[in-house]
């Protein structure tokens, strides 16, 4: 995969998911794909990473605002801030961090990381 072809999976990714379009979302991700949250066990494949966007996260709406994307071979990063609301009404600003490693044209594996004390 390209860098261009990586950096437009990413992108496809955060502007499908911040127009609520969860089946174009969750296109850019293999059936078999690894998404580690802070706070959430693994989620292995895609049916509990649907599951995750449907039923768990605490999020209702919002909008990634990316500062940087970089990608090197088969690994992406990015990083930015989020601001919306959750599920219950209260406002969100979070920055986060994301590492990806992509395969056939998909990301594969994803890991969030949160700015926040923690340790």
């Amino acid at each position: 995969m390209n860098t261009d072809d990586a950096k437009h999976v990413v992108m496809q990714y955060f502007h499908a998911i911040d127009a609520g379009d969860l089946d174009t979302a969750l296109a850019q991700f293999s059936q078999d794909s690894v998404y580690e949250r802070p706070g959430y066990p693994p989620l292995e494949g895609i049916d509990q990473i649907r599951n995750f966007y449907q039923s768990v996260r605490v999020i209702r709406r919002g909008r990634h605002t990316l500062e940087g994307l970089l990608v090197e071979g088969d690994q992406a990063v990015t990083w930015g801030v989020f601001e919306g609301e959750s599920r219950d009404g209260v406002q969100l600003q979070e920055r986060w961090s994301d590492v990806y490693r992509l395969k056939g044209g998909k990301i594969a594996y994803r890991r969030t990381h949160f700015f926040r004390a923690a340790v």
